[in-house]
């Protein structure tokens, strides 16, 4: 049985020096940002979708913890399934204007849209770090497109991972890891939906885990499905 107790320190070294503890970084309604030696975990209520790097615990919110922040609570992982966030590969499928269009489609009907921070993006490095958060909104576009292009298109994929490699110091901690992740191959459980539902050309489950992902966050879901859908156009 793993037991750890998520409590907050009273310094960072202190968390750093054990490994049994998970510190508390950040308290959302639905999620808890912790901190252990060997990275970031974010421990997600069970109303949010599973990412690389999460745990699902079987809350509706992170409520008690908000108002009691001193407060341990012990999680046990003995009962735990885990699953796969590897990409498959699918870089010989054709990509169909269809999916292009359900994704240009759930972009533009929302506020994010008309404000959008990127632009038109043309050189990754100049967005690295770009936009406010703990994932800014130039990263969140990265972590689509390494998505998208780790599983249909080898040579994008490589040329995003070259261009993030000595520059992700340029971002906040949490992105670091969540980009490290992204250039591993790696994404949640609706990203690798919404990439197979792509590959086989579903659009009605593109629209719905397009639409889940959109709702990540205050605006993350939306650079996450921009970035998608910039490199599934360059790999038309």
């Amino acid at each position: 049985m793993t037991i750890y107790k998520v409590t907050k320190y009273d310094s960072l070294l202190e968390a750093r020096n054990s490994d049994n503890y998970l510190n508390i970084v950040k308290i959302y309604n639905t999620a808890c940002l912790t901190e252990r030696k060997s990275g970031f975990i974010t421990l997600l209520a069970n109303s949010r979708a599973g990412l690389a790097g999460s745990v699902n615990l079987e809350l509706n919110n992170f409520g008690n913890i908000k108002r009691r922040y001193m407060k341990n609570i012990k999680l046990d992982f003995s009962s735990a399934a885990s699953w796969d966030s590897r990409i498959k590969k699918d870089r010989d499928r054709l990509i169909e204007n269809n999916s292009l269009r359900v994704l240009n489609s759930i972009l533009k009907t929302t506020e994010e849209f008309k404000k959008d921070q990127l632009g038109g993006v043309k050189d990754i490095l100049s967005i690295i770090g770009k936009g406010c958060g703990l994932t800014p909104a130039g990263d969140d576009f990265i972590a689509g497109a390494l998505n998208a292009a780790y599983c249909f298109n080898g040579w994008l994929f490589n040329r995003l991972k070259n261009s993030l490699s000595g520059n992700v110091d340029r971002t906040t901690k949490l992105s670091r890891y969540y980009l490290t992740f992204a250039a591993e191959g790696r994404a949640g459980r609706d990203m690798l939906k919404l990439l197979e539902s792509v590959a086989e050309n579903k659009v009605d489950d593109i629209r719905k885990y397009a639409n889940r992902i959109m709702k990540y966050g205050a605006n993350s879901g939306y650079y996450i499905i921009k970035g998608l859908q910039w490199a599934l156009k360059k790999t038309l």
